[in-house]
């Protein structure tokens, strides 16, 4: 399409950064002339079907704020002629984030000093002059398409995330949505958390994901740690050359364990700061002292056993898809059912993401007018050897609770190429999936009859975990 290109020419031309070949084609859009604002009619922009038209259409449409902003809103009302033409700018703005990390991470880039590596995002207030939630939503894609090409292509972490937060940051600098904030607007609250460091990103990587996971589970962890005052807590620091009894000098985990331990102690005195991930969950205000390497071991066992039934759970759902429609168990009622894992997803007026185990939808409900259906699963393995049924009950109540906060609600798909990319949908369902290893029958149906009790709608499934072979 041409109108595509014609977008895409000015986003991905106007870079500022030296060496990336481009500078021949800023003026056009730096000297973009001034446009006028006619009354809104969709006619002037796309035919019935919401297909946009005309070379000049797209580019009219993102300079003129006030239309800019009538088609979001009509968006996000469910119009879906809006929601298919802004579905195209959104598209056209994940290419050109893409086409940039391209740019900034090809061998004539990187071969600069760093600062040529970066972009200059500021040519989009000349090209997109909103600041309201419809264009701050456009940057959005762009920053995602933009941080995960990068990181595949070995853009360092750091980087990217000055990057984005700069693309994301623009408007707030200029002070243009300090009101909307203050009025308690999410999307302009979730713009200023731009200028604390904190990005809107896509779902990372699986290695990624997995380290984020690692940490909240180091987090929530209740075993015992070391004092927190730093004078008492150095005396206690292990050296990889003398492992406690029974462990050797090369075993991976005590390796690992070193590591962490030498990274939570900078972190508690003050020394260097918190290694985790843009993505990944804020440590506190006061970081926690290390756990000691029985409590360490006990959370890193818990955590692969998790790891392990996840990986369990996921096959079994893909089986699934591989049986006719009525005879599925989990994934009943969808005509054509996609599965993803360890997918990102974002609440409205958040700025973090959160993790399903796994996402599924029919993309037979994809589709203007259509109600698309996605389902939600969380994993849980807990060794309820020796807890009260009484424990056992108050555990499951909040595994429930807290799926339902983390992967129900209208959710937004945070991860490029995926059906629903950028897209806000309700979840159908909410699955919680239970490791029955140490779960009886008995307790199994009183697990269910307790959630029914308390009113929770999530659906609860028990799943064993095969031995290995």
């Amino acid at each position: 399409m041409r109108w595509l290109r014609l977008l895409a020419l000015p986003l991905v031309l106007a870079l500022a950064a030296p060496g990336t070949g481009c500078t021949e084609d800023e003026p056009y859009v730096r000297t973009l002339p001034p446009v006028d604002e006619p009354p809104f009619d969709y006619g002037l922009y796309c035919d019935a079907q919401g297909q946009l038209v005309g070379e000049d259409s797209a580019v009219l449409l993102v300079r003129r704020s006030s239309h800019l902003e009538r088609v979001y809103a009509d968006s996000q009302h469910g119009e879906t002629r809006a929601q298919v033409v802004f579905r195209q700018l959104e598209d056209t703005f994940v290419s050109s984030g893409l086409y940039i990390a391209d740019e900034v991470t090809s061998p004539r880039c990187l071969a600069l000093p760093l600062p040529g590596c970066k972009p200059d995002w500021s040519f989009l207030d000349t090209l997109l002059p909103s600041h309201g939630p419809g264009a701050q939503r456009l940057r959005e894609v762009m920053g995602t398409a933009f941080t995960e090409r990068a990181r595949v292509r070995g853009m360092r972490n750091a980087l990217i995330t000055s990057s984005v937060s700069a693309l994301l940051a623009i408007t707030v600098v200029k002070g243009q949505l300090k009101g909307a904030a203050a009025e308690g607007s999410a999307e302009a609250r979730a713009t200023l958390a731009a200028t604390e460091g904190r990005t809107l990103v896509a779902a990372t990587t699986e290695a990624e994901v997995l380290e984020a996971r690692l940490a909240e589970a180091e987090a929530a962890s209740t075993e015992a740690r070391y004092p927190a005052e730093p004078s008492g807590l150095a005396r206690f620091r292990p050296s990889l050359q003398s492992p406690p009894t029974g462990v050797t000098a090369g075993d991976t985990l005590w390796g690992e364990y070193v590591a962490y331990w030498e990274q939570r102690y900078a972190e508690v005195t003050g020394q260097g700061p918190p290694s985790a991930r843009p993505n990944a969950p804020k440590p506190p205000l006061k970081p926690k002292p290390p756990l000691k390497w029985e409590g360490y071991r006990v959370m890193r066992a818990d955590f692969r056993r998790g790891t392990v039934f996840q990986g369990s759970v996921g096959q079994m759902l893909r089986r699934e898809l591989e049986l006719p429609e009525m005879v599925r168990r989990l994934l009943r009622g969808m005509r054509k059912p996609r599965l993803d894992e360890n997918l990102g997803l974002k609440h409205p007026g958040s700025t973090s993401l959160t993790y399903p185990d796994q996402f599924t939808v029919d993309e037979a409900t994809i589709g203007p007018g259509l109600r698309v259906r996605v389902e939600t699963f969380s994993n849980k393995s807990h060794d309820f050897r020796g807890w009260s049924e009484e424990d056992i009950f108050k555990q499951v109540v909040a595994d429930a609770k807290e799926a339902q906060v983390k992967y129900g609600g209208i959710v937004q798909v945070r991860r490029p190429g995926h059906p629903l990319f950028g897209q806000n949908v309700p979840v159908s369902r909410v699955h919680l999936v239970y490791d029955d290893q140490t779960l009886t029958p008995r307790l199994k149906q009183e697990i269910v009859k307790e959630l029914d009790e308390n009113k929770i709608k999530v659906e609860i499934h028990f799943h064993h975990v095969p031995p290995a072979p």
